[in-house]
């Protein structure tokens, strides 16, 4: 059996993911994107075989996926700025060092975290297992305008979320048989986007992901801004799950560049709705960031944390928390933050 300090988000910590083998398939494959991405905006671009090395170079010098190559731009930078940047594997490194299991555990647990923050949270929610009956749900989607958000328990980056209405007895039937077979879930009121965010994708929840850091002396630091949207057509905002994220000003609360998916593709308008996105204004940023400062000097173990919070027309509303938060995301600015973390951690 694995020790705890053995597993991380699934990660086995003990062998890097990623085998060298699969790294040189993805890496060929991620080189022919670099190449062509490069061409498109300046003109001209190095060999793929070129890139394709870099990328293995960096893989090992600096612990950087093909992903992070890709979404740090490691292909414009020179060494010093490379070395700055929180990898994959270095990410991995200082949670091994730095994290506490009881807090991984809370933020994984989605339950026991609604419970915790409880003062940040006002949508209903309820937890299902083999004991819940189909006229509990039914009960709960009444009190809900007949419609909810079902969470895998277990599970993280979106996946497994989807939406249930009352009298769809198909899905209500297999969430029942689900439950049965042993998998747990969360039932969640929707929360509904005030309007200048959900005019940009109106079938996702669109969030502001802040990521804050408690450091030694008992200071929050925000490491950055960014806006989550769900792609077309979709019910989350995942990043992994095909989101875009745009970044927003730390000072001004304004999307203030273009904005990435998972693929590394950038978008000036979000794909869907077109809707422009640079120059959009957070709606009282001010705010969220007290919102935010009070949930995270709420536990003192929880030092880096991603938090992601939906603006609605009566507030604010926190989704999740993720604990270690994620090193894309938390360097989506262009500022490489392993440093610094290091030095207030």
């Amino acid at each position: 059996m694995e020790k705890k300090d053995d597993i991380w988000f699934g990660y086995n910590l003990s062998i890097f993911s990623l085998k060298f083998w699969k790294f040189f398939k993805y890496a060929w494959k991620h080189a022919a994107f670099i190449r062509n991405q490069v061409l498109a905006d300046t003109g001209k671009c190095k060999s793929r075989i070129f890139y394709w090395l870099d990328m293995f170079y960096c893989f090992l010098r600096y612990g950087a996926t093909t992903q992070n190559y890709g979404n740090f731009q490691f292909y414009k930078k020179n060494a010093c700025y490379r070395n700055s940047y929180l990898t994959f594997r270095r990410y991995i490194k200082l949670i091994q060092r730095k994290m506490d299991w009881d807090v991984h555990l809370l933020f994984k647990q989605k339950n026991e975290f609604n419970r915790y923050y409880q003062d940040f949270i006002h949508r209903k929610w309820m937890v299902l297992n083999a004991s819940t009956t189909q006229e509990q749900i039914n009960s709960f989607l009444n009190d809900c305008d007949g419609k909810a958000i079902v969470k895998p328990l277990d599970e993280m980056q979106g996946h497994g979320i989807y939406k249930i209405v009352k009298g769809n007895t198909e899905k209500i039937g297999k969430l029942i048989s689900m439950l049965q077979n042993g998998s747990r879930y969360l039932l969640e009121e929707i929360v509904e986007n005030v309007y200048a965010l959900k005019a940009i994708n109106p079938t996702s929840l669109n969030t502001v992901r802040v990521n804050t850091l408690l450091d030694k002396h008992g200071n929050i630091n925000f490491l950055n801004f960014v806006l989550r949207v769900g792609g077309p057509n979709a019910e989350v905002d995942n990043f992994s799950s095909g989101g875009v994220i745009y970044p927003i000003n730390k000072k001004t609360g304004i999307i203030d560049g273009l904005g990435m998916n998972k693929k590394g593709e950038s978008f000036a308008f979000h794909p869907g709705t077109n809707m422009a996105m640079l120059g959009l204004r957070i709606p009282h940023f001010d705010k969220l960031k007290a919102f935010v400062e009070r949930m995270a000097r709420l536990n003192p173990k929880a030092k880096l944390v991603g938090w992601d919070i939906a603006i609605t027309e009566t507030g604010f509303e926190l989704i999740e928390g993720n604990f270690a938060a994620d090193e894309t995301i938390m360097q989506f600015d262009g500022i490489g933050k392993y440093y610094f973390i290091l030095s207030k951690w």
